[in-house]
């Protein structure tokens, strides 16, 4: 399906089936004379589908017409305005013309790379076993092509999901407290368990283990006794045999 409004269909009967999305009714089918187990490619109006031997069709979207068809192309890569980018049997892609199926050129790579199917732009992205990835595009396109542009711009908006069981909260009606809010006068709810103990418990107890019984107050303590207060030593003598008084010194208590 994609956002032409049809929905495409491969069968091991050999033929693509075009079916109308909201109807389901055949609008159009197209025998490819052997299984088709890839993907159907949708590019504007063109549809590249290829066959389980070998070999792409380009056909018309709207009524099914074959517009050309590449017998060495094995499996749709990405396309460009211009170009299209199909891998052969070999695992090498090939350049074809949009409009005629010429092939272009050939990029030679190692076949054990991986060729990303991309139908959203036309960037050819490869992956190595190892885990590289690889983005290559045309030189004058700087800008990638996007063609899931009109199918995002239309699509639904992204649903939010909230978990399993979980309903979207309800909005209180104007004039209404918020839910989970005290209404005026009311206390507020008690505070819910946080991750740490509360003040002053141990938060190294074992848990279940019963708490110590608080020690009880014991007799009080009689204040220390203060030191005695002893005289300052006497000021030494001056020279000359008599004492001079310092000005800065305390009292002397007689």
């Amino acid at each position: 399906m994609n956002d032409t409004g049809r929905v495409l269909a491969t069968s091991r009967d050999g033929y693509l089936y075009v079916f109308e999305e909201d109807t389901g009714d055949l609008e159009w089918r197209f025998p490819l004379g052997q299984p088709v187990i890839s993907r159907p490619a949708v590019i504007r109006s063109r549809v590249f589908v290829a066959g389980q031997l070998g070999g792409m069709f380009c056909l018309d979207l709207k009524q099914g017409l074959q517009q050309w068809y590449a017998p060495n192309a094995a499996r749709f890569i990405a396309a460009s305005e211009q170009r299209v980018y199909a891998e052969d049997r070999l695992g090498q892609i090939l350049v074809l013309d949009i409009n005629t199926g010429a092939r272009l050129d050939t990029i030679t790579l190692d076949p054990s790379m991986l060729k990303l199917f991309n139908i959203q732009t036309d960037r050819i992205y490869l992956a190595t076993p190892d885990g590289l990835v690889q983005c290559l595009h045309e030189i004058e396109l700087a800008e990638p092509i996007r063609y899931d542009e009109l199918r995002k711009q239309g699509g639904p908006a992204p649903v939010i999901q909230q978990g399993p069981g979980v309903a979207p909260a309800e909005k209180a009606a104007p004039g209404e407290a918020e839910p989970g809010e005290p209404e005026p006068g009311e206390a507020p709810p008690g505070e819910q368990p946080g991750p740490f103990p509360p003040p002053g418990e141990n938060p190294f107890a074992v848990p279940g283990q019963a708490k110590p019984a608080p020690a009880e107050p014991g007799p009080a303590k009689p204040p220390a006794a203060e030191p005695d207060a002893k005289e300052p030593p006497a000021e030494p003598a001056a020279p000359g045999g008599s004492n001079l008084v310092n000005p800065f010194a305390p009292p002397v208590p007689r």
